[in-house]
């Protein structure tokens, strides 16, 4: 078995392999064009397709997207895990694990690797990835309000991470990134998407994107200010989804943040925000973890 870096005709073809697992409520075609769409955006440049392969055969495929990080006070680049897929036929044989494991050593000039699991913890700590505590999900109800009024969403500042914790920055092409899959999936489904996609209230900002796939507006980022403009900021959300007809407002909640007055809090079991380090020295954690990082 060995790595192989997947060819633009190779990727369409595994595309119409993985629509079973990825493209519901999507017809063949549109998946096809989701993913055509999204590989071109400026955020996919960096964005590799890795085939495990005996001979011919396929054996698993994940994908790879670059992101700005650093540990400590070093500037770097991690690699952000997506699309890891394992045919039914081949699995229960360790190919996700072994291609984790390969993906993990092609990438020895990047610090980690992170990816988000949506299908628990145990197969990816086999390859030595690390989740990251305490994840769950604030859940608002819509708001029927005032529409928000226009704000351009604003990248976070982020404090210093400590001399062995991970850090990744989100971008403006990543947060396009969400917006594109936000306005394909509005248009497939010929849905309402949010006219204003992000809120100011003193200190508090945050910024967000319709998931129509399960009918929910995601806060991408949300940097918290007092109780009552950090209340604003996601009611100015809670209006969105209720103009959207959105089923509520999910955002992953903070820590050391209490939940907002009106949210419910559920534990998480998709999107569990997991890493493995790659070189430098020995990361001991990963925080300022919000959705906009997810891929």
């Amino acid at each position: 078995m060995e790595l192989h870096l997947a060819t633009g005709p190779e990727k369409l073809a595994r595309d119409r392999v993985t629509f079973s697992e990825w493209g519901k409520r999507l017809t063949l075609e549109q998946y096809l064009e989701r993913e055509r769409r999204l590989r071109e955006h400026p955020f996919s440049r960096g964005m590799r397709t890795w085939f495990l392969v005996e001979g011919s055969e396929v054996l698993a495929s994940c994908e790879t997207y670059d992101n700005a990080s650093r540990v400590g006070g070093e500037h770097g680049r991690a690699w952000s895990i997506a699309s890891v897929f394992t045919e039914e036929r081949h699995r229960g044989r360790g190919y996700a694990t072994k291609l984790m494991d390969l993906v993990a050593a092609a990438g020895a000039d990047v610090q980690a690797c992170v990816l988000f699991s949506d299908v628990g913890e145990r197969i990816y700590a086999r390859s030595g990835y690390v989740s990251v505590p305490g994840q769950s999900d604030w859940l608002l109800p819509p708001l029927e309000s005032e529409p928000p009024p226009p704000c351009e969403p604003v990248l976070p500042e982020l404090p210093a991470p400590g001399e062995r914790v991970l850090q990744l920055q989100p971008t403006r092409e990543q947060l396009d990134w969400a917006f594109e899959r936000e306005r394909l999936y509005a248009r497939f489904l010929k849905r309402t998407p949010p006219a204003v996609h992000a809120a100011r209230a003193g200190a508090a900002h945050a910024c967000w994107a319709a998931y129509f796939k399960s009918n929910e507006l995601i806060v991408l980022w949300l940097q918290p200010g007092a109780p009552a403009e950090t209340a604003a900021v996601l009611d100015a959300a809670r209006a969105e989804a209720h103009r959207c007809g959105l089923d509520h407002v999910r955002l992953w909640s903070l820590p050391g943040v209490p939940a907002p007055p009106a949210a419910s809090e559920r534990k998480r079991k998709e999107e569990l925000a997991m890493y493995r380090p790659c070189r430098g020295p020995r990361i001991e954690a990963w925080t300022q973890v919000q959705r906009a990082l997810w891929v």
